[in-house]
């Protein structure tokens, strides 16, 4: 399913790991475990959200593509794994024209993915009703 930026922040990723990362120029796919998926972007009924299981989300045309690291609160470094860049992913959004994942990398420490494509597309093998705790 091709998706908008704007999809994207009705997407979450939270508690999600980040199983592989494929790069090449202009282009990224990433394999995800799992997604959170809200009202009405997957065609669902209203109210009706969504837990989609082995993601991958596919970037085209990717202008930008910036990773960092933080093992403290002064300054950012360049990823200490840039080929799987972050190892649990706990935030996602959309800033300006990014999606921003956020989460630990492989060492605890606390990485930043930033990504500005022209077209993204989102696939999942499995899919069932989120319910609630």
């Amino acid at each position: 399913m091709k998706l908008s930026l704007a999809d994207l922040g009705r997407v979450s990723f939270h508690d999600s790991a980040l199983l592989s990362v494929e790069e090449h120029p202009g282009y990224i796919r990433m394999e995800i475990d799992v997604a959170y998926v809200w009202p009405s972007l997957i065609g669902a009924e209203e109210g009706d959200s969504w837990t989609l299981k082995e993601c991958s989300l596919q970037c085209f045309d990717v202008q930008k593509n910036e990773k960092e690291e933080w093992d403290n609160t002064l300054s950012p470094k360049p990823s200490s794994n840039p080929s799987l860049p972050i190892d649990e992913i706990l935030d996602n959004e959309v800033k300006g024209t990014c999606l921003e994942l956020a989460g630990f990398t492989h060492n605890k420490n606390w990485g930043v993915w930033r990504i500005e494509a022209r077209e993204y597309e989102f696939c999942w093998k499995q899919k069932e009703k989120f319910i609630k705790d």
